[in-house]
């Protein structure tokens, strides 16, 4: 095994177990950092028609599926009330915008994902740093 791979296998895990023992606001922002992520390099997938039908665009869909899905089962609806039905909501409409950008395989669905997503993303940054 080459010294870099070594590296790479090494700093993989240590970012695992740092995600591990993570506090709750360190495990949803960084969530929401790579959701985001994934849609920013999604949207340039899906605005070149050469590359909207491949299966990069897909597999990002769908780990952007797996972690709205994912945020939305952690929900405590009865503990949260208002909030959490509120961020139920946002999580429904992102999981279906997901949909549609699946299915039409155009960048406008993916941005309004990564709008909503942006904007949690920045509000639990806010938290995190407090």
């Amino acid at each position: 095994m080459t010294t870099n791979a070594a590296q790479d296998r090494a700093a993989r895990r240590y970012r695992e177990d740092a995600l591990l023992t993570a506090p709750r606001e360190r495990i949803v922002h960084a969530l929401l950092e790579r959701a985001v992520r994934e849609l920013g390099e999604l949207a340039v997938e899906l605005g070149d028609p050469e590359r909207r039908r491949g299966a990069r665009a897909g597999e990002r869909i769908g780990r952007v599926h797996d972690i709205v899905a994912e945020l939305r089962a952690a929900l405590d609806i009865d503990a949260g009330g208002q909030l959490a039905g509120r961020l139920d909501a946002l999580y429904e409409f992102c999981l279906d915008r997901l949909a549609a950008a699946n299915a039409q395989r155009t960048p406008v669905a993916a941005r309004d994902v990564a709008r909503v997503l942006g904007e949690l993303e920045e509000a639990w940054r806010d938290v995190e740093l407090d």
